[in-house]
């Protein structure tokens, strides 16, 4: 006697897991920040990050955001650093976009995709803000943002105090509001 023989396949629609918030793919924090500062304003500069939070290659990055607060207002800074804080303007991506746009094109004639990488050309920004006032102490960041305006990671903070090009300028890890007397306030004036 000939037993039948069963036959099955199980298929997958290719996803190796449940679906992932789009705040895991946003940008890591930008990298190189550098400040100068002038008689009338402070540049700021930096490198575009070239990975996602997940360390995958970079594929969404619209804009960087230039925030700033007066040091005044550090406390209320701390408790949500981009909320708290004002957009003294945007810098547009060009080296992510670049870059997609030359993946894309591979892909659709069918040439290595591992040739194209991004523009080195293209990964350097720059900011002037000339909104500052003589005598007063700021902190900056700045935020990589996603097309649908998802915040990426901020590492570093720059703190200015502006007196022309004289102004103090100093570099800061984001752990700053762990260590409020970096900032030069009272341990007690930060939550």
């Amino acid at each position: 006697m000939m037993l039948p023989v069963i036959s099955f396949s199980l298929l997958g629609c290719g996803h190796y897991g449940p679906p992932q918030p789009p705040e895991r793919f946003a940008p890591a924090a930008v990298l190189n920040i550098s400040t100068t500062s002038q008689a009338d304003g402070v540049t700021l500069q930096w490198r575009s990050p070239e990975k996602n939070l997940q360390g995958k290659p970079l594929e969404d990055l619209q804009y960087f955001d230039i925030r700033r607060t007066d040091l005044r207002d550090i406390p209320q800074f701390g408790k949500d650093p981009i909320k708290n804080s004002i957009s003294v303007g945007t810098v547009n991506d060009k080296a992510i976009a670049d870059f997609v746009a030359r993946r894309s094109k591979a892909r659709s004639n069918k040439t290595p995709l591992r040739k194209e990488k991004i523009n080195p050309e293209l990964i350097q920004y720059d900011f002037f803000d000339g909104s500052v006032v003589r005598g007063e102490s700021y902190l900056y960041s700045i935020v990589p943002m996603t097309k649908g305006d998802i915040p990426g990671k901020v590492e570093h903070y720059v703190r200015v105090r502006f007196s022309g090009t004289e102004s103090e300028i100093t570099l800061l890890d984001s752990d700053i509001f762990d260590r409020p007397y970096a900032l030069a306030f009272p341990s007690r004036t930060l939550p």
